[in-house]
């Protein structure tokens, strides 16, 4: 009963994850599995799913957009630590007369005309105030340089932990199917060599088949900690999407 009950909540727990209007928390469905899991052997190369971990991690990317913009913004207080220096040309029409449309005529005539032509210089004594941004902006550079670095060494570990799960999940299938078979050959075995139903017989029959229950059992674990390990790893890489075959359009429906 405690087993029906935690496969029952576990129905309910991918259904929700499902998100799917297809299928609801109230409806009596059951959750059936058609396929086996995956045993087949991945070759994993550990340099190689490092560097895939780099170029497709999401938050790798925001981070070197944010050094990018980081940049940007201590290239711009550089240039506002410099002195000003504006050059002015101006021209200007003017009509001089005792009324506003005689006024007009003058103008459209371009009879008088004045120009002028100016330079400011403009050098804050002291600077302090764009010294102290660009600091700011040199400073929060840096803060995001360190944190796309410190981003790279988990992510690497990160990396490096799923590789080896992987590996240690697949090494440890072969002898958890040898063991299921011993199993099988010592109830065959027992139940061969039985010349009379006594309880010592029995008893043997029963334990050994205990013992492969049990076998099966963490076959079926290892078995399922394997295909867990392979998807840890293609999450770690940010690959999990494309390794799925799933792929988000970026043209959104009416």
């Amino acid at each position: 009963m405690r087993v029906r009950a935690a496969l029952r909540d576990a129905e309910d727990r991918l259904i929700a994850l499902m998100n799917t209007p297809d299928v609801n928390l109230t409806d009596a469905i059951e959750i059936i599995p058609t396929d086996l899991p995956d045993l087949s052997s991945v070759k994993v190369d550990r340099i190689a799913e490092v560097q895939s971990a780099l170029e497709h991690r999401p938050e790798l990317q925001e981070l070197k957009l944010r050094i990018e913009n980081s940049k940007i913004n201590v290239n711009v207080s550089k240039n506002a630590e410099l002195p000003r220096l504006d050059v002015l040309f101006r021209t200007s029409v003017d009509g001089l007369a005792g009324t506003a449309d005689r006024s007009f005529d003058e103008v459209s005539r371009r009879r008088y005309i004045e120009y002028f032509v100016g330079v400011e210089f403009e050098m804050p004594i002291g600077n302090r105030g764009p010294r102290a941004v660009a600091t700011r902006a040199m400073l929060q550079h840096r803060q995001a340089e360190a944190a796309l670095k410190a981003r790279f060494e988990e992510v690497i570990l990160d990396v490096n932990t799923s590789v080896r799960a992987v590996e240690s999940a697949h090494d440890q299938l072969a002898p958890r199917f040898a063991s299921v078979e011993a199993r099988g050959q010592e109830v065959d075995s027992i139940v061969a060599r039985a010349e009379r139903k006594d309880i010592n017989t029995l008893n043997s029959e029963l334990a050994a088949r205990e013992g492969l229950a049990a076998d099966r059992r963490t076959m079926l674990n290892a078995m399922v900690e394997y295909n867990i390990a392979i998807i840890d790893l293609e999450r770690a890489k940010g690959t999990l999407l494309q390794y799925y075959n799933v792929h988000i359009s970026d043209e959104f429906e009416q």
